[in-house]
């Protein structure tokens, strides 16, 4: 992995997300209700001689794209990343980026896009170790029956999300097990 890894504090109304980036792209991205020790454990698993270095400068791009897409203002993102994986994670976690903003897809789905469609919960697993969400939309998947399913993030903010992209029709009407 990397010799130096960058990592930054970003404040938002959700909560704090902590990001952390190599020099190769972002590479971890925590949920607001992880701790910091998320990045010192991930720091500690995947590149534990790399040096951990606070750098908000490093990682001033990633921060203005998180808040442009919050704002409305972007649906896509331009960042480099140094996705950390098994060879399988990887594939499922380039599957996702293909998840157009505004549209859902399934756990089925991905599998098959991947080429395997008979691994519908291997897929749900490497989704739920995705290491950076909503730059990698794992948000945007959903139960083949419509119904919003586990995110690591927590259902009410996967609500959030896809409300704020414009998917609010499954979620308004009912059909989901997510109950504000």
């Amino acid at each position: 992995m990397a010799e130096v890894l960058y990592w930054t504090k970003m404040d938002h109304p959700f909560g704090v997300f902590y990001l952390m980036a190599s020099d190769r792209g972002l590479c971890r991205i925590t949920w607001p209700h992880e701790p910091f020790d998320m990045i010192t454990r991930f720091h500690q698993r995947h590149a534990p001689h790399a040096a951990l270095i606070e750098d908000p400068r490093r990682l001033e791009s990633v921060v203005h794209q998180l808040e442009a897409y919050w704002n409305g203002q972007r649906n896509r993102f331009d960042i480099s990343l140094d996705l950390v994986g098994t060879p399988f994670q990887v594939s499922v976690w380039t599957a996702l980026q293909t998840i157009r903003y505004g549209s859902v897809s399934t756990y089925g789905a991905v599998a098959a896009e991947i080429g395997r469609p008979k691994a519908t919960r291997a897929v749900g697993t490497a989704i739920g170790q995705n290491p950076v969400p909503i730059v990698v939309p794992c948000h945007r998947v959903i139960g083949k029956d419509g119904t919003l399913t586990g995110f690591g993030g927590g259902l009410r903010l996967k609500a959030c999300l896809l409300r704020m992209e414009g998917v609010n029709g499954f979620i308004e009407t009912g059909h989901s097990r997510f109950r504000d």
